[in-house]
């Protein structure tokens, strides 16, 4: 038995097929060598006896990149000698305080920050008494509205040891670094894509010397995270180095994952720090700023053009490049084959969180009633998921049919109120995208069982269910900076069956259920039995609702 089948039976159930040897000695000591360097590792874990050890390759820089400029592949690493260096390098400037699970300690801000982490499940000692597998690899590309979040957020760790999976978290550039575009080719935006697809450029050409296997390397994410793999498999490069994607509440069909006027964002920018309006002047003047003063001057924008559902500022565009035209298009246009399988769901509880951050009076009982929601709630909606298109002439009759549609005028209290508007919002913004999506890797796979919709339910109402910004990614890494999960049961078990699907996509590329299909309505659900179970439910109906209104004022 070799060194990856033995440690598939201690750190996690899945049968490991046995292949070709590799030199590992070095891994067991932490070192990783590859062309271009070698590696120092931080152990992270060790067995009792001292037979088992497992570490982490942190601030590997994988790139550089000059502001609102594309990024280029780093082949130098003499920074691993510069001993004032943050040994996992830097974070990506953001509003340090806004960042997801902050810890409150100070974070390494700086422009430099194209780093990596990669961490590699337990190693044996007596490796000369076993054969080797190359590990699997998960990449890991982390949300937080486009604007914040970091790499070091998640304790990878504990998933590359329960998975026995190669874990890689990358950085990539936020805010207005990451997504400043003036609309044109001055300065095209999309900055965070070129900066992801050499990541994963990266690991396909390193990883063997961690032990990885490159033609095993599955992309995955949450919210904002999850609409940049989504966005990363429209390019032919990145599908022909993937075998396998998982999106976690969220994907390119998102109605706020393409940002409609980013030229018009950029100009606000540039009259609150008193630069030019031509795109060139502009550009030349905004790169003169210093990081803080850029991320100050984002922020008082923000403030100011920020619409009632928290419209993202910072966040891709259609470029002709990297994205060539709206997402939308996709469903009626070109095809092409992904070669592994992707797999795509949300939570009947992800609209939670951004309605607290954004209207937080939703959840308070008594400040929210039918006219409120009729007037103002209803219309922003359609505005914000129509806002790529023309105003529709019939405004005020898509309003009366949404209110009916979710039967507002039924609801005999606030708390109904607040519950009717969940899972409106839930609908637009996670579950139709994730609907349509799984529909088009199912018509596009070559995999014919690796295309599933899977849903994380309860039957709690809010008021009984935790509100966070990413529980499924607490579930699937265990501990979060900043934040842990308390152990019980029932916590456990979730957080077991998330890493089994994750687990499963890694290894084989594929789900473990039956093919998408729309109109049967399959999909995997994880209820309060905290068990995966196949269910059907009528899909497309609430597609052939929401269409026409998606669509409404476009040509």
């Amino acid at each position: 038995m070799n060194w990856v089948c033995a440690a598939s039976l201690l750190f996690a159930s899945a049968v490991v097929v046995c292949s070709s040897p590799i030199w590992y000695e070095s891994l067991y000591r932490g070192g990783a060598y590859t062309s271009d360097a070698v590696f120092p590792g931080e152990q992270y874990w060790t067995s009792e006896d001292g037979e088992w050890r497992a570490f982490a390759y942190t601030g590997i820089r994988y790139a550089s990149a000059k502001r609102f400029e594309p990024s280029t592949l780093n082949r130098n690493h003499d920074y691993l000698r510069n001993t004032s260096q943050p040994k996992r390098g830097f974070v990506c400037p953001q509003i340090a305080n806004e960042a997801p699970y902050s810890s409150g300690v100070p974070l390494p801000l700086n422009e430099d920050c194209l780093y990596l982490d990669i961490y590699i499940p337990p190693v044996f000692k007596n490796h000369q008494n076993l054969g080797w597998s190359k590990w699997p690899v998960l990449m890991w590309i982390h949300g937080g509205q486009f604007k914040m979040g970091h790499k070091d957020a998640y304790s990878a760790g504990n998933l590359a040891m329960s998975s026995g999976n190669i874990v890689v978290v990358p950085n990539y550039r936020l805010g207005p670094f990451g997504f400043l575009s003036t609309g044109d080719h001055v300065a095209s935006g999309n900055w965070a894509l070129y900066d992801l697809k050499l990541a994963v450029k990266w690991v396909h050409n390193n990883i063997q010397g961690f032990g990885g296997e490159k033609t095993k390397l599955t992309l995955a994410g949450e919210r904002a995270g999850a609409a940049l793999v989504s966005m990363l498999l429209l390019d032919d490069d990145v599908r022909g180095l993937v075998h396998g994607a998982v999106t976690f509440s969220g994907n390119m069909f998102s109605p706020w994952a393409v940002q409609s006027d980013p030229a018009a964002v950029t100009k606000r920018l540039a009259i609150d720090v008193g630069c030019s309006n031509d795109t060139k002047l502009l550009t030349a003047c905004l790169k003169r700023l210093t990081t803080v003063e850029l991320l100050d001057s984002a922020a008082r924008v923000e403030r100011q053009m920020t619409d009632l559902l928290g419209n993202s500022l910072w966040a891709p565009v259609v470029d002709g490049l990297q994205i060539q035209f709206l997402p939308s298009w996709l469903l009626d246009g070109p095809t092409w084959v992904l070669k592994g399988g992707y797999v795509t769901g949300y939570s009947t509880n992800d609209a939670a969180w951004p309605l607290l951050k954004k209207i937080p009076r939703v959840f308070g009982h008594g400040t929210i009633d039918q006219e409120w929601i009729y007037a103002t709630f209803i219309p922003s909606l359609l505005e914000f998921v129509q806002r790529h298109c023309d105003k529709p002439s019939n405004q005020q009759h898509m309003i009366q049919t949404v209110y009916d549609k979710y039967g507002f005028l039924s609801a005999n209290s606030p708390a109904q109120l607040t519950e009717k508007i969940l899972r409106l919002t839930n609908d637009v913004f996670f579950v139709i995208p994730a609907i349509k999506e799984s529909s088009m890797y199912a018509k596009q796979s070559s995999v014919s069982t690796g295309n599933q919709l899977f849903v994380i339910s309860s039957d709690d109402s809010y008021e009984t269910r935790s509100i966070s910004p990413n529980p499924e990614t607490a579930h699937l890494f265990g501990l979060v900076q900043g934040s842990t999960l308390s152990s019980n049961r029932s916590i456990e078990a979730v957080s077991r069956e998330l890493r089994r699907l994750v687990g499963h996509i890694v290894r084989y590329g594929t789900g473990f259920g039956t093919q998408f299909n729309q109109k049967l309505g399959n999909q995997i659900i994880l209820g309060n039995g905290h068990e995966w179970q196949s269910t059907r439910s009528n899909m497309d109906e609430l597609l052939k609702f929401w269409e026409p209104l998606h669509k409404a004022g476009c040509a």
